[in-house]
């Protein structure tokens, strides 16, 4: 890989063996040791399957989700990746853009982290939702949003940038989050809010 990318790797950690031939191992780029990926291996030790210029991608994403959340004073992390996620075709300096318009994507799957504060509104959360969908173009747009208190959210942040794969709330709690987690779920299709900002009030009991 590090031949294939001009850049060198560090190896994370081990993961489970998916059969006696392969091994997988987490993977970082040592130009960013907070964004993790898959790579496979055969038992000669030869990659057979990385992610890293998918990720590299989804980073792109994550990073704009974070910067427009902030825009409206909210922090956040997040983890991204899409639907279907099989035979993707990407490029480590390939643009969103061009993302879109040589894959058939369906939904960027998101969970969200954010941090809880008095000026967590469902306006600014409709507001940030809906810069969000125009710069995924087409792509429908599924997330969770996790409501931490400011304890919580720093114990679990680092975590959230090193992830890759989707979690889920019993996920941020083994991570050292209290039981004390506001969620949100909400699927934008067609670029269509399907809560309005005073639902989205009443689902985070901000009324």
């Amino acid at each position: 890989m590090s031949e294939k990318y001009g850049k060198s790797f560090t190896v994370a950690e081990l993961g489970d063996r998916i059969d006696r031939d392969t091994a997988t191992a987490y993977v970082y780029a040592d130009d960013d040791p907070s964004m993790r990926f898959v790579v496979r291996t055969d038992k000669s030790g030869e990659v057979i399957y990385e992610e890293y210029p998918y990720r590299l991608m989804c980073r792109k994403v994550e990073n704009k989700i974070n910067e427009t959340f902030a825009k409206y004073g909210i922090v956040s992390e997040c983890f991204v990746t899409f639907t279907p996620r099989r035979n993707i075709n990407v490029s480590p300096n390939m643009t969103f853009d061009e993302f879109v318009k040589v894959n058939t994507l369906e939904t960027a799957i998101t969970d969200i982290v954010v941090l809880s504060d008095v000026d967590l509104t469902g306006e600014k959360i409709v507001n940030v939702y809906t810069e969000i969908c125009d710069y995924l173009e087409n792509v429908d747009f599924g997330t969770c949003i996790y409501v931490l208190t400011e304890s919580d959210f720093n114990k679990i942040k680092e975590k959230i940038r090193h992830e890759v794969e989707t979690f889920a709330l019993q996920d941020l709690k083994y991570s050292g989050a209290s039981d004390n987690i506001n969620e949100l779920f909400i699927k934008v299709e067609d670029k269509k809010m399907p809560l309005t900002s005073s639902e989205i009030d009443s689902e985070l009991g901000r009324e």
